[in-house]
């Protein structure tokens, strides 16, 4: 009896002893289990939170990026304009007349299309999810390139019209002072045609007057001297049929009438001397007169045509000088309205951004609850499975003691 108690007290701890190691083999399994499954969770965790982290401080990298790419593109975009409007106030300072209501037309359509795509743009960023932001931040990206090339290319486009309608101002003005010399020549030339029209028909009729006067005293004079000879060869005859009477008498009377005849001749060569020393005289007169009222005339177009020039000068610089001080403000009250819309821009991404950043946080808190409870349930699953274990590690054994106590 006692060799079989003590055989059934050995067996009774053999079975004792294999139930124990196979329950710590078991156990250990587990804890391995356990420790590899919480080692497992515990680096998808540290990495998840690296990659997390490494997201958020390339985010707000980017961000810091994006603000001082912004930051350049505004100081580049002001330069530009700067530039810009200096050189549109050099141009129209040398001749700028009009096209700056188109101008400014196209600038406010181009400023309206671009806050219209820039409202767009937000309300399609606000509305997008957390999972499409580097989609939306890329396509923002080249929708800023594209919005940044067009300016520039509209830009250029603006300058070339402002440079072609400066040109076609500059070339207008040149061809009304153009017309206006011509128009001073033509009356100048319509001037001097018609004084020398009036000035060759005053010595056309000064030259027939002569003539007429000449031919007046040449037929007086052909006429006296047809007289002359008729008197003459009456003398003669006379002269022939009384020569018989008186030589002396006929002699006298034919000198009388010779010398009365000499004087005549002499009386109208005279007269017909001092008639074209007179017509002469008036016409230097007449010429004279004509001369200085032609300059006179000449003077006074000149005169109201340097005045018209000064006047017309004077309206274009008033002109312009308003054009250019209207211009000014309008261009100030753009760069302004620019100004305040970028900073409204980067006031919106900067909340975009934080918006963005509140959700990538909310998430990870989710996530970090989320490995919590899926650790916590690992934990309770392996306390349970423990207790199972145990639960039957003691039923075995228990059943194990009552059977040797059966027996």
């Amino acid at each position: 009896m006692e060799a079989a108690r003590e055989a059934q007290k050995e067996a009774l701890e053999q079975n004792r002893e294999k139930l124990g190691s196979a329950h710590g083999k078991e156990t250990r399994a587990i804890r391995q289990e356990r420790d590899y499954t919480v080692r497992n969770l515990q680096r998808d965790y540290n990495a998840y939170r690296d990659q997390a982290t490494q997201e958020k401080q390339d985010m707000r990298l980017q961000s810091l990026q994006e603000k001082q790419k912004s930051s350049n593109n505004l100081l580049r975009a002001v330069t530009r304009e700067r530039m810009a409007r200096e050189e549109s106030e050099n141009e129209l300072r040398g001749g700028f007349k009009d096209g700056l209501e188109v101008m400014r037309e196209r600038y406010e359509q181009k400023m309206e299309k671009d806050r219209q795509a820039q409202d767009i743009s937000q309300k399609h960023m606000k509305a997008s999810a957390v999972d499409r932001v580097n989609n939306q931040i890329a396509r923002l990206e080249n929708d800023k390139e594209d919005l940044t090339n067009e300016k520039t290319r509209e830009a250029l486009r603006v300058r070339g019209e402002a440079k072609r309608e400066i040109n076609n101002a500059k070339r207008a003005f040149q061809e009304n002072v153009e017309a206006y010399r011509r128009e001073r020549d033509e009356a100048i030339r319509q001037g001097n045609q018609g004084r020398k029209e009036e000035i060759a028909k005053v010595r056309d009729d000064l030259e027939g007057q002569m003539v007429s006067t000449q031919r007046h005293y040449l037929q007086r004079m052909d006429e006296q001297n047809r007289i002359q000879r008729k008197a003459y060869d009456n003398l003669v005859v006379d002269h022939k049929t009384r020569e018989a009477q008186t030589k002396v008498t006929a002699d006298d009377r034919v000198k009388r009438v010779l010398e009365q005849t000499e004087g005549d001749k002499i009386r109208l060569i005279q007269l017909q001397n001092e008639n074209h020393k007179t017509g002469q005289r008036l016409k230097q007169d007449e010429m004279k007169a004509l001369r200085d009222a032609m300059a006179d005339d000449k003077d006074q177009a000149v005169r109201t045509l340097h005045e018209e020039i000064q006047k017309r000068e004077v309206q274009h610089s008033e002109k312009m000088n308003s054009l250019i001080s209207k211009y000014e403000r309008q261009v100030k009250s753009l760069n302004d309205e620019l100004l305040r819309e970028r900073k409204s821009n980067d006031e919106n991404i900067r909340r975009l951004t934080e918006e963005l950043q509140r959700a990538h946080k909310v998430q990870m808190d989710q996530l970090e609850s989320k490995n919590r409870e899926r650790l916590r349930q690992v934990n309770a699953r392996h306390s349970e499975e423990l207790r199972s274990v145990n639960k039957r590690h003691e039923e075995r054994l228990d059943q194990t003691i009552g059977q040797m106590k059966k027996t």
